[in-house]
């Protein structure tokens, strides 16, 4: 009786505690109109795509992405107001953000198919009234409809024009010009030793190429050395013409310490994901890297945080009422599959409410 007595009163003050002020320098460009429809497209996964029930070719319910992974993605049915919500599950374990299929296939995605054949070519369509008018690429997805954007610039003006039914797309930490935690995990697969080594085998990131273990190859294209990036240098300019808004991340622990809820499995989350930046940040003799200092680099736990932001800081800001979101997450947290801060419920800082922020890009249509 005490700690349900102790917990209502707790509650009670949460509801009564002052709302968070909206920045005054930032205004909505509202109109009444019908809830969005909504498309997550996901990152670098492979083990999800190869179990049993996957489906691969074509969009899917939170109830088939759970069934796979419950940390792909949040249930998006609790955070947002999206009248209809897809999500895709896609090999990108085992292709480089810029294989031609993998990107054909994730723009179909984007512009309304259901559907695709092992070339990429839509099968089925979404009705037009169904199609999705808010697409989220987390992580390495953004790299995947990026690519495709850089190569094709006339059909992704689906995401610029305004004279057409616009789609907004939105940034979820997308790795624009790489990490370094890719160079550092190839080593740790080739060298077969140790418990970064075992860390590497247990998320399946390593493979053999040509007779030598090496990271698997969509890790191989996320290091900044990769050709692609080198390609087109300015691949995170490119993207920003596209974008209606995102999240950068900047705190490997995210909201571990302060989680409204599961904190224990929050604890340990944060604690690998810490655990596997400050491993990048040593060679293999335990000194640190001379060329970067990744122990003092701003990052969400997998990415450098100007990966994330390129040369667009200024765009961003603290509060979740903004499109373009600096937020105290680590690099899963992005994705709403974690509970936010009590620092954010309580009304303390805007800085850990990445759920809230899913909700008001979400609003309307028209919002961004």
């Amino acid at each position: 009786m005490y700690y349900k007595y102790l917990f209502n009163s707790l509650l009670y003050l949460i509801l009564l505690f002052p709302q968070l002020k909206q920045n005054g320098n930032y205004k909505y460009n509202v109109t009444v109109n019908k809830e969005p429809n909504c498309l997550f497209l996901h990152g670098s996964r492979g083990q999800e795509a190869k179990k049993a029930g996957a489906i691969t070719n074509q969009l899917v319910t939170y109830t088939e992405v759970k069934h796979i992974n419950p940390n792909l993605w949040g249930d998006m049915r609790l955070y947002t107001n999206c009248r209809k919500i897809y999500y895709n599950l896609s090999d990108t374990l085992h292709k480089p953000w810029d294989d031609p299929v993998l990107t054909k296939t994730y723009y179909n995605f984007a512009i309304g198919c259901r559907q695709v054949d092992q070339k990429s070519k839509c099968t089925q369509w979404l009705s037009v009234s169904d199609r999705p008018n808010k697409i989220f690429t987390h992580s390495m997805g953004t790299l995947i409809l990026a690519s495709f954007c850089q190569f094709h610039p006339k059909e992704c003006k689906v995401f610029q024009d305004t004279k057409i039914k616009k789609v907004s797309w939105y940034n979820i930490q997308g790795p624009l010009t790489g990490t370094p935690i890719a160079d550092q995990v190839d080593t740790w697969c080739n060298k077969k030793n140790g418990i970064n080594y075992l860390l590497a085998k247990y998320y399946e990131t390593c493979e053999y190429l040509n007779g030598e273990l090496r990271t698997t190859i969509n890790n191989r294209s996320l290091k900044p050395s990769y050709k692609s990036y080198l390609a087109s240098g300015m691949l995170a300019d490119i993207t920003y013409n596209y974008l209606s808004g995102g999240i950068c991340g900047n705190s490997a622990w995210g909201s571990t310490l302060m989680a409204e809820s599961e904190p224990f499995d929050q604890v340990i989350f944060g604690l690998k994901i810490n655990y596997l930046w400050a491993a990048a940040t040593l060679d293999s003799n335990g000194n640190s890297f001379q060329h970067i200092d990744l122990s003092k680099t701003e990052n969400d736990g997998f990415i450098p945080t100007n990966s994330c932001l390129g040369k667009h800081r200024s765009k961003f800001n603290s509060s979740y009422q903004t499109p373009f979101y600096l937020a105290k997450s680590n690099h899963i947290e992005g994705t709403a599959s974690t509970p936010n801060s009590l620092l954010c419920s309580l009304g303390i800082s805007q800085s850990y409410c990445i759920r809230l922020w899913y909700r008001e890009r979400t609003r309307s249509v028209n919002i961004q």
